[in-house]
């Protein structure tokens, strides 16, 4: 190891062109008082300019959180959600018991980030219409005109609040 170390100080030694010093711990000739240390480190401290004290300012609109867990919900998100859960109560019972957390959890990150491409000034509704197929998709066996025609149905009615 102290080899392989050796080589890398040489390999820097030539990309750098100079000779690379081993660092040496300065052993101090007298006892200093506690007095003259403070002022030593008083001195070393570089200058700092006074910092100016502002307050930030207050934020326009609140800050949609990118998590529903411990979080408020937003009307937006719960009005998607509501959308998305529609006519989907019957796949819900159908799952397996280790997929329902799993189907929720991505339900509502869905939502919330559909409820964020809402919010953008350009709204993109095949990137809604993917997202909804994304979801859907963890649902074993389901046919695939079924969610393709689900997800559209669920992008109309999504983009119908974007109008409220």
């Amino acid at each position: 190891m102290l080899g392989r170390k050796k080589q890398e100080e040489q390999t820097l030694e030539k990309l750098l062109g100079r000779e690379i010093k081993e660092p040496q711990i300065l052993q101090p000739e007298k006892e200093v008082s506690k007095e003259e240390l403070e002022q030593l480190r008083e001195s070393a401290k570089p200058e700092q300019p006074p910092s100016k004290k502002t307050t930030p300012p207050p934020p326009s609109e609140p800050t949609r959180p990118k998590t529903i867990t411990g979080a408020i919900r937003t009307e937006d998100v719960t009005a998607i959600e509501n959308i998305l859960e529609e006519d989907i109560a019957p796949l819900y019972q159908s799952l397996p018991a280790d997929l329902k957390p799993k189907f929720k959890q991505k339900g509502e990150a869905t939502a919330i980030a559909i409820a964020d491409l809402l919010n953008q000034t350009k709204v993109r509704v095949k990137k809604i219409i993917s997202l909804i197929k994304e979801w859907l998709k963890l649902v074993p066996g389901i046919n695939r005109y079924f969610l393709e025609q689900e997800a559209k149905i669920k992008a109309d009615k999504i983009m119908g609040l974007r109008g409220k």
